[in-house]
């Protein structure tokens, strides 16, 4: 029972976070976190661009006839692909943070609760 009372003892002296700067510490990680989501969607949709481009470029001026007209059609239509992934991607990362921070605010009310 002494031991039970020693552990007890020792986890009393541990400090808890203040409310306000768990919030700033946790806001810090969730902005962190969310700006890697969107530096990680930008160079995913960059590259789809790239190939989107390259392959107008291709239909365009390198190969003739029904086959380049085909491929500047593939390219319009994966541009607006394109376009839906962009906007559904942001909505993501956006959902995502506001998720986090809800979560947050709701852990941070109940550290003073």
């Amino acid at each position: 029972m002494e031991q039970f009372n020693d552990i007890y003892n020792l986890g009393s002296e541990v400090q808890l976070l203040d409310r306000q700067s768990y919030i700033t510490q946790s806001t810090k990680l969730i902005n962190r976190q969310v700006l890697r989501m969107h530096s990680r969607h930008l160079v995913a949709w960059l590259l789809r661009a790239t190939v989107i481009l390259y392959l107008f470029y291709l239909g365009a001026q390198i190969v003739d006839g029904v086959f380049g007209e085909a491929l500047i059609w593939t390219a319009g239509i994966l541009l607006a692909c394109l376009l839906f992934y962009i906007s559904r991607g942001h909505c993501a990362v956006q959902r995502f943070r506001a998720a986090k921070m809800y979560w947050l605010r709701d852990d941070a009310a109940s550290l003073t609760g």
